[in-house]
């Protein structure tokens, strides 16, 4: 049973909502079997949301604008989420990235995603409107919509939704991958699907109007296609928000590329398009990185002294600092502890943040009027960093 004394292994942000893994007294750094705990509504603790009896433990997860992903320990798959933008077909929106083939109706509990040839997920990652599985086998494998080509693999004209923008609830492989790559990381963006191969190289699919994916690529790429600036660099992660890409390099050294008219790009600059400050900037802070999160028109760093920055937009308070005008340069996130450790982890959704401790607290800044900061609270902007509670128990999923 989850109760006060609930802390968390693990958290991520999604569009207006958050999710988050269970780790009780005694579980040392494993998470609670089967249990997982979702803030989506207003003014209210996140509640618990159960695995089906008899599953394994939850090992990662993933959240989307919409949408949720969880695998297990033994990989099993599992999504759920709502549908938007409907309209005579309920398939619209993000309901084919919740993997239920064929279905036209949400999936409002988690729900078994299945992946033909037995493959089982081992990393996740979620974008606006579709889905992104890292198999043990290293295959990439994306599901959902395609309409400006962020699933990797080009699609029949059969495969469309109610307004007849392309769509695939069928997880499926990606194309344009050598056979020399051999995926280690995958990440996800509004409109971009990420893969990282082991050694050197980068992929990118999907929207590049504001180059995303690289400068000298298409407008929109339907296939995975080199990252010509990041080339010969050795990346430890690639993350991006709606038009703009971070990447970690293995030294800590933090890169960025596409849009950054709310200083997302973190080069000291306030640019609407990239021309103006180059296509790939370097993210100047003051130690070396160790993880990077993207929101929606914000950024986050995790430097291994333990400090966090942020910089873009900061209208609902998302960059844990004073103030509402956007920084075109990592500030310090103002008002974290500094007795729970080091932080391990931090994420960002579309306006709001999450930093985990060591010991399982979660603080969270930004916008929380749906109940994502985890506080129990709906407070529309909340600049200073305040802490996630437990969650409610939910007896029926």
């Amino acid at each position: 049973m989850v109760n006060a004394s609930t802390v968390y292994a693990h958290v991520v942000a999604g569009g207006e909502h958050a999710l988050a893994t269970i780790k009780t007294a005694g579980s040392g750094n494993q998470s609670n079997d089967q249990v997982i705990a979702e803030a989506a509504t207003p003014g209210k603790s996140p509640i618990e949301r159960a695995l089906p009896a008899g599953d394994a433990q939850v090992a990662t997860i993933a959240a989307g604008a919409y949408h949720n992903l969880v695998a297990t320990s033994m990989g099993c798959l599992y999504a759920w989420g709502v549908g938007v933008f409907q309209g005579s077909n309920a398939r619209d929106g993000c309901i084919p990235a919740l993997g239920q083939r064929g279905a036209l109706d949400e999936v409002m509990t988690p729900t078994r995603v299945h992946i033909d040839g037995g493959e089982k997920a081992k990393a996740l990652a979620a974008g606006a409107y579709h889905s992104v599985v890292l198999t043990e086998s290293r295959k990439v494998l994306t599901f959902g919509a395609a309409q400006l080509g962020q699933l990797g693999r080009r699609l029949t004209r059969a495969q469309t939704d109610g307004s007849g923008l392309p769509v695939d609830d069928t997880p499926a492989e990606v194309s344009g991958l050598p056979a020399s790559c051999a995926p280690v990381r995958i990440g996800a963006a509004f409109y971009n699907t990420y893969v990282l191969c082991k050694g050197k190289g980068a992929y990118c699919t999907g929207e590049n109007q504001n180059g995303q994916c690289g400068a000298s690529r298409e407008r929109n790429i339907h296939t995975m296609s080199s990252i010509p600036e990041l080339e010969g660099e050795a990346l430890a992660q690639l993350d991006g928000g709606y038009c703009h890409t971070l990447a970690l390099t293995d030294d800590g050294r933090v890169l960025s590329m596409g849009c950054g008219e709310d200083g997302q790009r973190g080069c000291g600059v306030i640019a609407d398009d990239e021309t103006s400050v180059g296509a790939i900037t370097e993210v100047v802070l003051p130690g070396k990185a160790k993880s990077v999160a993207a929101g929606l028109n914000h950024s986050l760093a995790l430097t291994h002294a333990g400090d966090v920055f942020a910089w873009g937009s900061n209208e609902y308070g998302q960059l844990g600092v004073d103030g509402d005008e956007p920084r075109a340069s990592p500030v310090r996130v103002e008002g974290l502890p500094n007795d729970r450790g080091v932080p391990v982890h931090i994420s960002a959704g579309s306006t709001h943040s999450h930093v985990l401790y060591p010991d399982g607290s979660v603080y969270s800044f930004g916008g929380g009027g749906n109940g994502q900061l985890m506080d129990g609270s709906s407070s529309e902007t909340q600049g200073t960093p305040i802490r996630a509670v437990a969650p409610q128990r939910q007896r029926s999923v």
